[in-house]
């Protein structure tokens, strides 16, 4: 984990003087649980793809909405978003980020190319399939298989379009659990 703070500390900010770390993989896969490690080592926010989405349909666009959010610190100002209710499936309050030295940006396409010019480092985390299918249920419930299914089939779309795993600085494997 320290390897990877020295790595991104010696990259060029991207935005501003903000260094933009970004952990990408399919659901499931560890990420949240990386960058929460990371962030909590660093000292530095994490911006969240899942509060993004619009929806379990919403990969396609959540690009754009992440360069608008952070587009600002650029210039040394504000990003605000929409964030996602996903409880009443609608926009909700905003997603804030404010200029740090380093902004940890995790979920599924922050490393899509079109983001690729705002990161400092891109991290990808993998593992066996299986596993995170049992994960993805575990956390969000049986109830959402059927959503769950259409997503892993978006996102499994979204990774061979972007060929996101090969433009990664770094992969990590994470074990069974």
């Amino acid at each position: 984990m320290d390897d990877l703070l020295d790595t991104v500390r010696r990259r060029p900010a991207r935005l501003g003087t903000t260094r933009v770390l970004g952990i990408d993989g399919p659901s499931g896969s560890g990420k949240t649980t990386l960058a929460d490690r990371l962030a909590d080592a660093a000292g530095a926010p994490v911006v969240r793809l899942d509060e993004l989405y619009r929806g379990w349909d919403g990969l396609d666009e959540v690009g754009p909405l992440v360069e608008e959010l952070l587009a600002p610190l650029r210039d040394g100002g504000t990003g605000r978003v929409a964030r996602w209710d996903w409880h009443r499936d609608r926009l909700g309050d905003d997603v804030v980020v404010v200029p740090a030295p380093l902004i940890v940006l995790e979920g599924v396409g922050s490393g899509q190319a079109r983001l690729a010019p705002l990161l400092s480092l891109l991290v990808w985390v993998e593992a066996p399939v299986e596993e995170r299918h049992r994960r993805g249920l575990e956390r969000d419930g049986a109830a959402a298989a059927v959503a769950l299914a259409r997503w892993w089939q978006a996102e499994e779309r979204h990774f061979e379009q972007e060929a996101t795993r090969s433009r990664a600085d770094r992969i990590i494997t994470t074990a069974s659990s």
